[in-house]
């Protein structure tokens, strides 16, 4: 019989009967602590130093980490187990987080007390127990605050595995849904003047932590417990929230299910390990295996009733986003050119007959008396006499008169033909 079902009749009787399963070395790297699935020691939480890595059992190194028929989703996680090896020793354990090896794989300190040896894969026998709760005790640590309307809390330092949370906002409760581990989620209304949480334990045993914290949001790593509490003092931040809203953390239905969802409508599970398993006609999860006809411990006590272990789904890849049709570009007018502009009524000796239509307008305003030396003077007294040959040709120079007359600033080209055309 799978160890899933034994531990499920243990915790349906109440029996003290050990089950038999095997056990072997994790790791004797301290370090290996923080990285735990249940999220007790988290790094980005402080590591051993976080609140939520206050239990006794953290401390000691009494802790192992379960194969997935235990673990169940992070719903063993804060559970205390009694293992002992004929002849050998015993000692009562923590889960804190999962593998894929033996039914436990512990810490080196607890897998040497237990089997008396170094290494290897040991038969033991192992007994759900009451996990002793240290002085300080329950611990709830917000992992994600300075959010009034979402948040993640961990809780620990308990005596039993926690099966439902919920946190109360000015009195209005608020049910938080298993992320992963030993961490909870829930969308929020919004902010208020003091904030608590509320647990449900194996065992249909109730934790309440009274008034935590005396106003809500508060930032991240704020921890209390029944008695005390301390929040860090926020970092100062000049990021300003106009129009808050809500982290959005539910689905569409064509989306795969979480760990702990309903898997009846996705239709496949999100992690590639799991499964979509029916339980009846109104409960469906995604499981790692499932043997039709047991019971399941990860689920409530009053709902621990048999599953079908039908399978919904073949664990396909998760829908991908359907392409969106791109916009097709919009044709654009085609310029119309703009008519060539009239001939300039400026002076250009470059323009057939300009020079004869402009040049008198130019004379009429300039002294009546030229200097008879002038160039100007020169070429109207060459005018106003006939003259049977060109007696006079310029070209590629600037006369000086065009700056004193107010001409053009361009070379002065005349061809003074036969006669007195220009």
């Amino acid at each position: 019989m799978m160890l899933q079902a034994r531990r499920s009749q243990l915790n349906k009787s109440k029996s003290t009967e050990a089950v038999m399963a095997t056990m072997g070395l994790w790791t004797k790297d301290i370090s290996a602590l923080r990285g735990g699935s249940c999220e007790y020691a988290a790094v980005s939480q402080g590591g051993l130093q976080s609140p939520a890595a206050t239990s006794k059992y953290l401390a000691s190194r009494a802790v192992c980490i379960a194969n997935p028929e235990i673990y169940g989703n992070g719903a063993a996680c804060g559970s205390c187990w009694k293992a002992h090896r004929e002849g050998q020793g015993s000692m009562v354990v923590q889960i804190i987080g999962s593998h894929g090896g033996s039914d436990l794989g512990c810490f080196f300190d607890a897998f040497r007390t237990i089997s008396g040896a170094d290494s290897g894969t040991f038969e033991v026998s192992l007994e759900p127990v009451q996990c002793e709760v240290a002085d300080a005790g329950p611990v709830a640590t917000v992992l994600d605050g300075n959010n009034a309307w979402y948040t993640r809390a961990i809780f620990s330092n308990l005596p039993y595995a926690v099966v439902k949370a919920s946190i109360l906002v000015d009195g209005k409760a608020t049910e938080m849904q298993r992320v992963s581990g030993a961490t909870w989620q829930a969308n929020l209304a919004g902010g208020g003047s003091r904030a608590s949480f509320r647990l449900g334990l194996e065992h249909a045993l109730e934790v309440s932590f009274g008034d935590c914290f005396s106003s809500w949001p508060v930032a991240t790593g704020s921890s209390c417990t029944a008695t005390t509490s301390q929040a860090p003092t926020p970092t100062p931040t000049t990021q300003r929230v106009t129009t808050p809203a809500p982290i959005e953390t539910t689905r569409p239905s064509s989306a795969c299910a979480a760990p702990g969802e309903d898997c009846r409508s996705a239709g496949c599970c999100e992690q590639a390990e799991h499964t979509c398993y029916e339980k009846d006609d109104f409960w469906a999860a995604c499981r790692v295996s499932c043997e039709p006809a047991s019971l399941n411990p990860t689920d409530p006590e009053d709902f621990r009733t048999p599953w079908t272990c039908e399978v919904l789904d073949k664990n396909g890849p998760s829908p991908q986003p359907q392409p969106q049709p791109q916009p097709q570009p919009q044709p654009q007018p085609q310029p119309v050119p703009s008519p060539n502009p009239g001939p300039s009524t400026s002076f250009r000796t470059s323009t057939v007959g300009s020079s004869k239509a402009v040049l008198p307008q130019r004379h009429r305003g300039l002294p009546k008396r030229p200097p008879p030396n002038s160039e100007i003077g020169l070429l109207l007294g060459w005018l106003g006499q006939p003259r049977a040959e060109p007696q006079l040709s310029c070209t590629g120079r600037v006369s000086p008169l065009s700056r004193l007359y107010g001409l053009p600033r361009r070379p002065l080209r005349l061809i003074l033909l036969r006669g007195r055309s220009l």
